[in-house]
């Protein structure tokens, strides 16, 4: 099982990152196989960085909560 206290943790720190650039996110879902699905919100819906951004997020929350295999944008 996956620590959504943990998860919610990592996504607090990049938070202002998204709301810097007028987007923003949901955590619509994590599973029980380790996939976290987030929702982008605003600006982030159209950037041409959000690849980069799922990845660099997936990164930091594989290293540091337990049981995280992926992060998948809806």
């Amino acid at each position: 099982m996956i620590d959504k206290k943990a998860v919610a943790k990592v996504f607090e720190r990049v938070k202002p990152l998204f709301v810097e650039h007028d987007g923003d996110f949901q955590v619509k879902e994590i599973t029980d196989d380790g996939v976290v699905k987030v929702q982008l919100i605003g600006t982030c819906q159209l950037c041409i960085y959000k690849e980069k951004t799922r990845r660099a997020v997936e990164t930091m929350l594989k290293n540091e909560v337990k049981g995280v295999k992926k992060v998948e944008v809806l």
